[in-house]
């Protein structure tokens, strides 16, 4: 049949055929284009703030959690527990700015009930951690931070029957709570909402 044609009819045919190819390529490009497009601007509305989110609040809880390791720590002076302090409530901001920063983002049904599961465990955590504060502030008031250091100087001294021990009493009552609020009530929520943060990503 294409034996038949004429030479004319034969390059028609073909610039037709090349004319096709070159249409269904371009469409197959367009298509292609429109489609990375779309992954790109919801990439940059949806993933990015919502990875930026969570960013923040995986950084804040850090934060808190090795802050709060400092507050342990019976050598601390009055200047870096003031500094730790201040570095707690700045972690805390930047937890809310992140939980903001998702919020503010589109997630499906299932995204949702796992951010409000995740917010649920933040709150708790966040319940125990200011318990473990007012226990630290109440340690803290009492004015001897390495009460075992002050407790052995007394009874070098045979003053165990001092006031000051008494204290020193008192504030090895109050860190042992710290130490048990810590371990048994904030630790395990803070693993908790940590591995709930991670499965939003």
């Amino acid at each position: 049949m294409f034996k038949n044609m004429t030479l004319q009819t034969r390059m028609v045919s073909s610039f037709l055929f090349m004319g096709l190819i070159v249409l269904i390529v371009g469409l197959l490009g367009w298509f292609t284009t429109s489609e990375l497009n779309q992954y790109i601007d919801s990439l940059g509305t949806n993933h990015i703030p919502t990875m930026n989110g969570l960013w923040k609040i995986n950084e804040g809880q850090t934060q808190i959690q090795s802050a709060e390791r400092f507050l342990f720590d019976p050598e601390i002076t009055v200047a870096e527990r003031q500094n730790t302090l201040t570095q707690i409530q700045l972690a805390w901001k930047q937890i809310d700015e992140g939980s903001k920063e998702y919020e503010a983002t589109p997630f499906t049904e299932q995204e949702k009930k796992e951010y409000d599961a995740f917010q649920r465990s933040l709150t708790l955590w966040k319940q125990a951690h200011e318990k473990f504060l007012q226990i630290e502030q109440q340690y803290n008031q009492l004015g001897i931070r390495n009460p075992w250091k002050k407790s052995l100087e007394l009874i070098r001294q045979k003053q165990e029957n001092s006031s000051e021990f008494t204290t020193i009493q008192a504030a090895l009552n109050l860190r042992q709570q710290m130490d048990s609020e810590g371990a048994n009530n904030e630790e395990p929520l803070f693993v908790k909402t940590k591995e709930q943060a991670s499965s939003l990503l």
